[in-house]
């Protein structure tokens, strides 16, 4: 009955012609739209369409022409793969979890053989192998976890308990709310299209490994917006990590030490694209991309046609405009980022990132002490105080409708992605 009803709103879309443009419509509790789109053009569908969730629909917006019967033929072999894993959730939902970490099966996926590795509760299953980019098959990569199309990958040195919990980190970026559905399908496409990813990553690129900085190079289609770090052979330079969340058993008003989980920052910086690209208008960084669709790259940060809501909050917690960071900020700054590598888009990537943190009650006083750490860059520790200080910043991520995470990530992903 679901398959008549979404073909009949196709045809009456496009009656009358064997050809036709459409925006279509889906029910978002039983369609993911990402899925949909990815599995048509795995099918060798090319008419990409913009995906956008209005309410409890998921809409595909086709701004070319296409063949309507083409369509409807790939769409019913689509919907079939996405209706059954919905189907395959809603089965085993109530069932304990007990499969163990060292259950293995064995999938294949575009002629390549992979090596699945089902663990614990987690719906993430560990590959040995990228399965659609085979240039990170290259790197030194030995762990690939999809997570709504997005992969976390891994070297054979970093820890597996780090590597899930960034996993589940980035889930609750993408699924705040745990439903098992991206919060926003238009940022997941961005991201997923333009291939990023997470790398869990030695800083010496470990025994076999690139570095991050040759991965870069190397893997040209690939996209990586930040990073986290394991420690070196001798214990050293890796980033912070906190089992269970920064809030629960961590946190000061729960008798912890309230250390901080650097996974909140690097994980959003990566997300952050996923919202620029999306929505430049809005989270523009300031500078100039060629994807942008901007002309002119010899604008100036954050100026004219590269400015956006984001840069003009920045501007404004930063006590002005400044192309570069300057060496002292004007007294009346609340947003005073020092390091002079970061330039102006880099500068309004970290100035996101403290504006979601504070908004989410991550920087709490009563849950760590990062806020404290953090004065000499940013001092707005709660909501409350966002609210009546960064009057540009608060409703950028309050009041335009936008379904930025809500909730701190603890690293324990209770949908299924």
């Amino acid at each position: 009955m679901k398959k008549v009803l979404i073909l009949l709103t196709i045809f009456l879309i496009s009656c009358g012609s064997e050809e036709g443009t459409a925006e279509l419509d889906y029910p978002a509790q039983e369609v993911n739209g990402v899925s949909l789109v990815d599995c048509l053009v795995s099918k060798g569908w090319e008419n990409i369409p913009t995906i956008e969730l209005r309410g409890d629909r998921v809409h595909l917006i086709f701004d070319e022409p296409f063949d309507v019967e083409r369509y409807d033929v790939l769409q019913e072999e689509c919907l079939d793969i996405v209706w059954q894993s919905v189907e395959v959730v809603e089965e085993t939902e109530e069932a304990p979890s007990n499969i163990e970490a060292d259950t293995t099966t064995t999938t294949t996926v575009a002629d390549t053989t992979t090596t699945t590795v089902v663990l614990d509760k987690s719906a993430f299953e560990i590959l040995d192998k990228h399965p659609k980019v085979e240039c990170l098959n290259t790197v030194g990569a030995t762990m690939f976890i999809d997570v709504f199309g997005m992969y976390v990958i891994a070297a054979k040195e970093s820890p597996l308990e780090k590597v899930l919990h960034t996993a589940n980190v980035l889930a609750q970026y993408l699924d705040n709310d745990e439903d098992g559905f991206a919060d926003d399908p238009n940022v997941l496409w961005q991201l997923v299209e333009n291939n990023y990813i997470m790398p869990v990553w030695p800083i010496d690129g470990g025994a076999d490994g690139l570095t991050v900085s040759e991965i870069r190079q190397k893997c040209s289609n690939v996209n990586i917006g930040a990073y986290m770090f394991i420690e070196d052979i001798n214990g050293n330079g890796g980033d912070s990590y906190v089992f269970g969340g920064i809030a629960n058993d961590n946190s000061f008003m729960n008798g912890g030490d309230g250390e901080w989980d650097a996974n909140l920052e690097e994980i959003f910086h990566t997300v952050t694209w996923g919202w620029y690209r999306a929505y430049p208008e809005y989270f523009a960084n300031g500078d100039w991309w060629p994807w942008s669709g901007i002309e002119n790259k010899d604008l100036i940060g954050g100026k004219g046609e590269l400015s956006s809501k984001l840069t003009t909050a920045m501007d404004a917690a930063r006590g002005g405009w400044f192309e570069d960071t300057p060496d002292q900020y004007p007294d009346n700054a609340w947003y005073t980022y020092v390091d002079k590598s970061c330039g102006y888009g880099c500068q309004s990537i970290e100035y996101l990132y403290w504006l979601l943190m504070s908004n989410i009650g991550a920087l709490d006083p009563s849950i760590t002490n990062k806020c404290e750490k953090s004065k000499s860059e940013w001092f707005i520790c709660t909501k409350e105080e966002l609210e009546q200080k960064d009057v540009l910043g608060f409703e950028l991520i309050n009041n335009y409708g936008f379904n930025l995470p809500t909730n701190i990530p603890d690293g324990n992903y209770k949908g299924t992605p």
